[in-house]
């Protein structure tokens, strides 16, 4: 089965008034994929992209100082919207290869963005411009 799901969840303190979103995707081939952009830098990529850095419904930790300290405690995740069946293998597929040409890899700003929303929104308008997906008013981002 493949399929594309968008979640959210609350930011770690002390912004958790606004929201963190990111994409998953599913496929027998690959199994199952989370694909986000943090506020801090992957060194192993030396990019702002993560992918599989936490379980694909798990929301943000509570608490966090990057590279210090992660609370075991996560806000809840919300799931606004799956797509899924064989048709949706072609979308997995292309939004494999245009993960990698996101305009912002190596660029992170808070607010007004680009953000980790800005790259949810992003690979959505590529990938999926005839779903209208409704996010909260607190998905903050370009």
């Amino acid at each position: 089965m493949y399929s594309v799901s968008i979640y959210s969840s609350r930011i770690t303190f002390p912004l958790c008034f606004a929201r963190h979103t990111w994409v998953v995707l599913e496929s027998p081939v690959f199994g199952v994929k989370r694909y986000e952009i943090h506020n801090f830098k992957n060194h192993s990529t030396d990019t702002f992209l993560y992918i599989n850095n936490q379980k694909p419904n798990e929301g943000m930790n509570i608490f966090m100082i990057p590279g210090l300290y992660k609370s075991k405690k996560c806000f809840r995740a919300t799931c606004h919207a799956i797509y899924s069946g064989n048709d949706m293998k072609q979308i997995v597929e292309y939004i494999e290869t245009i993960i990698p040409k996101y305009p912002y890899l190596r660029k992170y700003i808070l607010f007004p963005g680009p953000n980790s929303n800005t790259f949810t929104k992003w690979i959505f308008k590529k990938a999926l411009p005839h779903k209208v997906i409704e996010l909260p008013w607190n998905v903050f981002g370009k």
